[in-house]
C-alpha cells in the first residue's frame, strides 16, 4: 500500500536562482602561528620565495612552516615597518613609520647609512606619512612622504628635491610598474609626469579630504589615485573619473587578469575587472581591514590586515558551493549531469542544478522529511533520487513516477529497459523480484560489462553477476580484489577498480595493476573514477590525482590537488566535469575548479649546516677537524599550497646507500668517522612533483693524527721518542732565532715568544717516559694506556700551545690539568689539587702567554710538597681584584726559602722559573700590560705556616672575539 500511496504524490519544482555567493578556501595566520603582531601592514614574496611580512612589531619572514621573526634587537631601525620592497640586487628594503630604512642582506639586517639626512628633512616629524618608496639601478633611493617633496638620495649620500613648477600634488610615472608620487600643497590639482618629462595636469571635481591617506597607482593606461574613501581614475585624455566608497581605502594594487584590487577600511578587500566598478569580481576578508594583498609565485594570494593578521587563499581559481552560497546542506555524495548542468542533492526534499552561472533549488513534495540525498542519477528524462532516510524515488515529468522505501545505492539499466536497483546485498528488479548476494553486507558500485554480465562491487571483494539468470560468482583471481571495492570504471577493453584501502587496481588483457601511494597517489581509498581526453581523475579520501599513464601501464606524470591547494576539503565522495571544469563533491560542500589541474614543481634550498651545535656561515663545502663530527643540515622547500608537511628526500653519500624519506626539515648525523661527505636532499611537493634540482652540500672531516695505523699498531715509543725530539729541537731553533733576531722588532718578537713557549721540562718527559716503561714492564696495561693518552694530550696541547703568542686561560689550564694528571700518577696521588676560579672570571675571553703557570706549579711539585711529610696540598685561585686578574699558586710544602737550602747542591736545578719570568717580561713590553709575580714563603708570614704562595696579577683585558 506504500508503494501506490507514493505513485499520487506530486513533485513541486522551485526555480529560484540563488545568489550563489563566492567561498574559497584559506588560512588565517595571526601571533597565535608565530607572527610578531596581527596588525600586518604590507605583504611581498621575494626572488627566492619567501614570503616577508611588515608589522608593527618588526618584520617576519614565512617558508610555511615557520615565521623567523626580526626586531630592533636583530638591527630595524624601528619595530613598526610598514613597507617592504625588493631591489634589484635582492636586497630587502624596510620602511619604517619613523622613515628610517633598513636592509637585509646575507641573512643580517643593514641600517641605511643615511638615515639622519631624512631625519633632518622631515624637520623632526616624529611619524611622517610615508608615500612612494623606489631604487633605481645606479642605487639611487627615492622616498616621498605626505606634506614634503620627494626626495633623491644618491649612494653617495647626497640628497635632493623633486618637486612640480607649480603648487600641484605630483605623481612621477617611474616605469611600468613603478611611481613616485607626493601630496605637500592639498591641491585638487594633480601633475602627472612621465618617463619622457610629458606632463598632464588632473583637476579633481571633488573637494579632498584634509587628512594624509592617498595612494597613487599604476593601472594599464590609467593612474588611479585615492583619497581616503575617494577613488579617482585618470586617463590619458586628462580626465578624471570618480568612484566613492563607504570606507576608506588603505590599498590599491593590479592583480592578474585585469584586476584592480582596492582594500577597505573594516570591508575587507574588493577586486574589479577593467576598472568595471558596477561589478566586484572578487571580495575577500570582508569584515576586515585590508593593508595590502599579493599573489605569489605558485597564485596563491596573500591578503594582509590592520586587526586580524594574514589571509592566505591557496586559489581563486577553486570555488565553492555551501550553505554560504544558499544551498541548505553541505553534504554532497554524488554528482549527475544532464543538459549541461551539474545536478547534486541536498538536505529534506532539495536537490539543485548549477551551470556555472546560475544555481538553482528543487523541490519536491513527500509524506515525510527525508535526511540526507546519497544517490543523484539521470537516466534519460528520469531522475533518481536516494535519500539516507525516507527511501528512493524516480521523477519524471515532474511527478514522482515510483517510491520505495529503501535506499538504492545504485541503480542500472540494462536490456529491454529494465532497470536494476541495487541496495544493501540485494539486485533488485523494478518489476519486483529480487535476489540477495550471500555474505556481502553492501553493494557500493555496479558495472555492465555486456547484455548478460554485471560486475558488483562490494564489501568483501568483486563479483560476476549474471542479471537474467541471478547467477553470481566471487572473483578470486586475485587476493587484492578482497578489498572493499568502492568504484568501478570502464575504459575501453579495461576495467579499474577503486578500492578503499588498497589502491586502484586495473585489469587489462587479464593481468592485473597495482596503484596506490607508493606511486604518488594521494589516497589508498578510492571513492570516484572518471576519465577525460587521456588524462585520469582518481577522488581518494585525501584529494584528487589526475594521472597520465604510459602505453605500459605505469605513471607517467601524476598531479595532486587538496585542501593545501584549495578544495574545501580533502574527502572526495564524488567528482565530474562539465565545461572544462572539475566538480568535487565533499561532506562540506562542491568545489569546481579548471579541468587540466596546474602544477609545479618547488625549489628547495638548505637553510643551516651546524657543525657541533654551532652554526655556520653556508658555503659549498667544509673542512672539519675530526672532533667536528656531529652534523645538523636544515633545509626548506617553498611550497605553500599544502594541508601536511613536505616529503624530503635524502641521504649523505659516505654514509647511506638508499635515501631517507622525512616531513621535517632537519637531519642530524652524529659521531662521524673521518672521510669525505656530500649530503644531497629533494622533494615530493604538494601536487606529487619531484624537485629537478636537489639541493646539495659537502663536507670532509679530516682524520686525527693519533687515529692513523702507526698509533693503533702501538709503535708508542718510537712516536713518544720522535715527539720529544721534536719538542725540543723547535724549543733550541726558536731560542736561537729569538735570540738572533731580537733587533727585528715586535713581529719577529712575536715569533721569539711562539718558541719559548713550546718549552716543557725534558726531565719532566723523560721521567714520563721511565713511568710507562715501569708500567708496560710490569704488564699494567690499563695504567700505561691511560697515562700514554694523557701524556699524548698533553703533548698536542703544547704543540698546539706553542703556534699561539696567547691562548686563553682556559686552554692554559686545560694544558696544566694534563701535566698535573701525569704528575699525581707518577707520584701516586701523593698530594691533593684544587683549582678555583670565580663566578666573575670568564676564562675562554681572558688572554695569556702559554705555560705562565706551569713552571711554578712544578717548583711546587718537585721543590716544595715533594720534599715534604704528611698532607700535601696545591691550590690555585683565579679571582678579579678592581681591574686586574690574579692567579695565587699555593702549597704546603717545605717552603722557598727552605727547599732553596735543601736544594743548594743539586746539579738538576730547574729553570722554568727564569725562563717564565724572561717570558712574560717580553709578553709586558709587547703588550703593554704589566705582569707582576710575587713569591711569598708563607712562613715568613706566619711562623704556624708553612709553604709557598706565588701571587701573578696582570690587567684583566677580554678579549671580544
Amino acid at each position: 500500500m506504500y508503494y501506490y500511496k507514493a505513485l499520487i504524490y506530486k513533485i513541486f519544482i522551485f526555480l529560484p536562482t540563488l545568489l550563489c555567493a563566492q567561498t574559497f578556501n584559506n588560512t588565517n595566520y595571526t601571533v597565535d602561528n608565530g607572527l610578531p603582531s596581527s596588525e600586518v601592514y604590507h605583504v611581498v614574496q621575494d626572488k627566492t620565495g619567501f614570503i616577508w611580512f611588515a608589522t608593527d612589531e618588526g618584520v617576519s619572514r614565512f617558508d610555511g612552516y615557520l615565521f623567523k621573526n626580526f626586531t630592533n634587537l636583530e638591527g630595524l631601525p624601528d619595530n613598526t615597518v610598514l613597507e617592504i620592497y625588493e631591489d634589484y640586487k635582492s636586497r630587502i628594503w624596510f620602511i619604517s613609520i619613523s622613515g628610517r630604512l633598513s636592509w637585509f642582506e646575507n641573512d643580517s639586517i643593514h641600517t641605511f647609512p643615511y638615515n639622519n639626512l631624512i631625519e633632518n628633512r622631515l624637520s623632526g616629524s616624529n611619524f611622517p606619512v610615508k608615500k612612494s618608496f623606489y631604487i633605481d639601478s645606479l642605487d639611487n633611493i627615492y622616498i616621498s612622504f605626505y606634506n614634503y617633496n620627494i626626495l633623491k638620495i644618491s649612494q653617495n649620500g647626497i640628497i635632493t628635491e623633486i618637486s612640480p613648477k607649480n603648487n600641484n600634488d605630483l605623481v612621477k610615472i617611474v616605469n611600468e610598474k613603478s611611481l613616485l608620487y607626493t601630496s605637500k600643497y592639498r591641491s585638487n590639482k594633480i601633475t602627472v609626469e612621465t618617463k619622457k618629462k610629458d606632463k598632464t595636469v588632473y583637476t579633481l571635481k571633488h573637494k579632498r579630504n584634509k587628512r594624509t591617506r592617498t595612494f597613487a597607482h599604476k593601472f594599464q593606461d590609467y593612474i588611479v589615485y585615492s583619497d581616503f574613501y575617494s577613488l579617482y581614475v585618470l586617463d590619458s585624455l586628462g580626465n578624471s573619473h570618480y568612484k566613492k566608497f563607504n570606507n576608506d581605502v588603505l590599498w590599491i594594487s593590479t592583480g592578474k587578469d585585469s584586476l584592480l584590487w582596492v582594500g577597505l577600511l573594516n570591508e575587507g578587500v574588493y577586486a574589479y575587472k577593467n576598472l568595471n566598478f558596477k561589478k566586484e569580481v572578487f571580495h575577500l576578508a570582508k569584515s576586515s581591514s585590508v593593508s595590502s594583498v599579493s599573489y605569489d609565485h605558485e597564485d596563491g594570494f596573500w591578503v594582509t590586515t590592520l586587526e586580524n593578521g594574514v589571509f592566505y587563499y591557496p586559489s581563486l581559481k577553486i570555488r565553492h558551493i555551501t550553505e554560504e552560497s544558499g544551498i541548505n546542506s553541505n553534504k554532497i555524495s554524488q554528482l549527475s549531469k544532464k543538459d549541461n548542468k551539474i545536478y547534486f542533492g541536498g538536505y529534506n526534499l532539495h536537490y539543485y542544478s548549477f551551470d556555472l552561472e546560475k544555481l538553482k533549488e528543487y523541490k519536491f513534495k513527500a509524506d515525510r522529511n527525508l535526511l540526507d540525498c546519497k544517490e543523484l542519477e539521470w537516466i534519460g528524462d528520469s531522475l533518481f533520487i536516494s535519500n539516507s532516510l525516507g527511501g528512493s524515488r524516480i521523477i519524471y515529468d515532474n511527478k514522482i513516477v515510483y517510491h520505495n522505501y529503501r535506499m538504492f545505492r545504485k541503480i542500472l539499466k540494462v536490456a529491454d529497459d529494465n532497470l536494476l536497483f541495487f541496495h544493501g546485498n540485494r539486485v533488485r528488479n523494478f518489476k519486483g523480484d529480487y535476489i540477495s548476494i550471500k555474505n556481502v553486507a553492501n553493494i557500493y558500485d555496479v558495472l555492465e560489462l555486456n547484455n548478460n554480465t554485471i560486475l558488483l562491487g562490494t564489501d568483501i571483494g568483486l563479483f560476476n553477476y549474471n542479471w537474467k539468470t541471478k547467477h553470481y560468482v566471487k572473483v578470486n583471481k586475485y587476493p587484492v580484489l578482497n578489498n572493499r571495492i568502492n568504484v568501478l570504471f570502464k575504459d575501453k577493453e579495461d576495467i579499474w577498480i577503486g578500492t578503499k584501502g588498497a589502491g586502484v587496481l586495473k585489469f587489462t588483457q587479464d593481468t592485473i595493476y597495482r596503484f596506490s601511494i607508493k606511486d604518488g597517489l594521494p589516497g589508498n581509498s578510492i571513492t570516484s573514477i572518471i576519465k577525460s581526453d587521456s588524462l585520469f581523475f582518481f577522488g581518494t579520501n585525501n584529494g584528487i590525482a589526475q594521472v597520465q599513464f604510459n602505453d605500459s601501464s605505469r605513471i607517467n606524470d601524476i598531479t595532486i590537488y587538496n585542501s593545501g591547494h584549495g578544495l574545501i576539503t580533502n574527502s572526495v565522495k564524488d567528482i565530474g566535469i562539465l565545461k572544462n571544469k572539475l566538480f568535487v563533491a565533499t561532506h562540506k560542500g562542491l568545489s569546481y575548479l579548471n579541468k587540466n589541474l596546474e602544477s609545479k614543481e618547488s625549489d628547495i634550498y638548505i637553510t643551516d649546516f651546524n657543525v657541533t651545535s654551532k652554526d655556520t656561515l653556508l658555503k659549498n663545502h667544509y673542512e672539519l677537524e675530526h672532533n667536528q663530527n656531529f652534523i645538523e643540515v636544515s633545509f626548506v622547500s617553498l611550497n605553500y599550497k599544502r594541508n601536511t608537511p613536505i616529503q624530503y628526500l635524502y641521504k649523505l653519500e659516505g654514509v647511506d646507500k638508499r635515501w631517507h624519506k622525512t616531513d621535517d626539515v632537519t637531519v642530524r648525523y652524529a659521531l662521524l668517522p673521518p672521510g669525505n661527505y656530500k649530503f644531497i636532499v629533494k622533494c615530493i611537493n604538494s601536487y606529487g612533483k619531484h624537485s629537478k634540482n636537489p639541493a646539495t652540500l659537502s663536507f670532509t672531516i679530516n682524520k686525527a693524527f693519533y687515529q692513523t695505523l702507526l698509533f693503533k699498531l702501538g709503535a708508542i715509543f718510537i712516536i713518544i721518542l720522535i715527539a720529544s725530539s721534536i719538542i725540543l729541537t723547535i724549543f733550541r731553533i726558536k731560542i736561537s732565532e729569538i735570540r738572533k733576531r731580537n733587533s727585528l722588532g715586535t713581529e719577529l718578537n712575536k715569533y721569539r715568544q711562539k718558541a719559548l713557549s713550546a718549552q716543557m721540562n725534558p726531565h719532566f718527559i723523560y721521567n714520563s717516559l721511565n713511568s710507562i716503561q715501569n708500567y708496560i714492564l710490569k704488564n699494567d696495561i690499563v695504567k700505561s694506556s691511560e697515562y700514554l693518552s694523557k701524556f699524548g694530550k698533553l703533548m698536542r696541547r703544547v704543540l698546539h700551545n706553542s703556534q699561539n703568542s696567547a691562548i686563553s686561560l682556559k686552554e692554559e689550564f686545560e694544558a696544566l690539568g694534563l701535566y698535573v694528571d701525569l704528575e699525581l700518577a707518577r707520584f701516586k696521588n701523593c698530594f691533593n689539587y684544587q683549582l678555583i676560579v670565580k663566578d666573575n672570571i670568564n676564562l675562554e675571553k681572558i688572554k695569556v702567554p702559554p705555560l705562565i703557570i706551569q713552571p711554578f706549579v712544578e717548583n711546587a711539585i718537585h721543590h716544595g710538597l715533594r720534599l715534604k711529610e704528611g698532607d700535601k696540598n696545591l691550590m690555585i685561585k683565579v679571582f678579579r681584584k678592581t681591574d686586574k686578574i690574579c692567579i695565587h699558586i699555593e702549597d704546603n710544602g717545605v717552603g722557598f726559602e727552605s727547599s732553596k737550602r735543601m736544594n743548594k747542591n743539586n746539579e738538576n736545578k730547574s729553570y722554568g722559573t727564569q725562563i717564565t719570568n724572561k717570558r712574560l717580561n717580553m709578553y709586558s713590553n709587547l703588550y703593554k700590560n704589566d705582569i707582576h709575580v710575587k713569591i711569598i714563603d708563607l712562613n715568613s708570614v706566619n711562623n704556624n705556616l708553612t709553604g709557598t704562595r706565588i701571587e701573578i696579577e696582570f690587567i684583566g683585558k677580554e678579549n671580544t672575539n
